[in-house]
């Protein structure tokens, strides 16, 4: 179908990490801008979360095995006509063992990178969204250019902390099990990753030699994490004698939104 020297270039991927790291970098710098560090504070602790689990295997190991068994219980009331719609859009046999989740699998983790980053942009935009109405009345949050300063380097450090995850996940060292062997086959050598898959093989150059587990560098990922989930909960939760209540994040600005005749207006509030 394509000619040998096209059909060959693609034989023979090269990615430069390097390259990489600093292109994930900036887009997460920009899309932190916007969105400001309250929101973004919320993705880094989750990341850090999954920082804390690469440092300690067992644990990670120990929570898959009580979501299995979440999943094998609710596979047993799953009822059988349900069951069987499931067959051909997941693959799953309704009659057979439930599903389970691999935590020795890089890809697992990866799938559950992805649950955790959708999760946490669900999160931030249900408690901090961009617009709100309360009682008839419309309000918008905007992004203070101090705001966006510490989100953006909150987004720079977020895309900076997926890239690693991602190189932890590939490799396998770290998950409860140790090394694993991807089923498109990896090896790691010389500050190389490659792999090969369907005929293609991708091999990405200029590791570096630390990694984002490599002592202190985790630790203090994680104590960072623990910083800003405080940040956010203080930041967004007050507690009086009148109980809890919800106030607008430093950084940010409320504005009331009001249309009068065809056009908008804006006033903070």
């Amino acid at each position: 179908m394509f000619a040998p020297a096209f059909q060959s270039a693609f034989d023979n991927v090269r990615l430069n990490w390097t390259l990489i790291t600093y292109l994930f970098i900036g887009l997460f710098v920009l899309s932190g801008f916007f969105k400001g560090w309250w929101k973004e504070a919320v993705t880094t602790f989750f990341l850090a979360v999954l920082v804390l689990l690469l440092q300690f295997p067992e644990i990670a190991q120990w929570l898959v095995n009580r979501v299995n068994e979440v999943l094998a219980t609710v596979w047993e009331w799953v009822p059988l006509t349900f069951g069987e719609s499931l067959e051909p859009l997941l693959g799953l046999d309704p009659t057979g063992p439930a599903p389970r989740i691999d935590a020795t699998n890089g890809g697992t983790w990866l799938a559950i990178m992805l649950v955790l980053l959708g999760l946490s942009v669900l999160i931030s935009r249900a408690s901090l969204p961009n617009q709100i109405r309360h009682r008839g009345t419309q309000y918008a949050y905007v992004v203070s250019p101090l705001g966006a300063f510490l989100g953006g380097l909150l987004g720079g450090l977020n895309g900076f902390l997926i890239v690693n995850l991602i190189r932890e996940y590939l490799t396998g060292t770290n998950l409860p099990t140790g090394p694993t062997e991807v089923a498109a086959g990896l090896a790691s050598t010389n500050n190389t990753l490659g792999i090969a898959s369907s005929g293609v093989d991708f091999r990405v150059t200029d590791l570096p030699s630390f990694t984002i587990l490599t002592n202190p560098l985790a630790w203090l990922v994680v104590a960072f994490g623990v910083f800003v989930f405080l940040a956010v909960l203080s930041n967004r939760v007050t507690v009086s004698r009148a109980g809890r209540k919800l106030r607008v994040p430093r950084g940010y600005a409320r504005y009331k939104v009001e249309k009068k005749g065809d056009k908008w207006s804006s006033a903070a509030g």
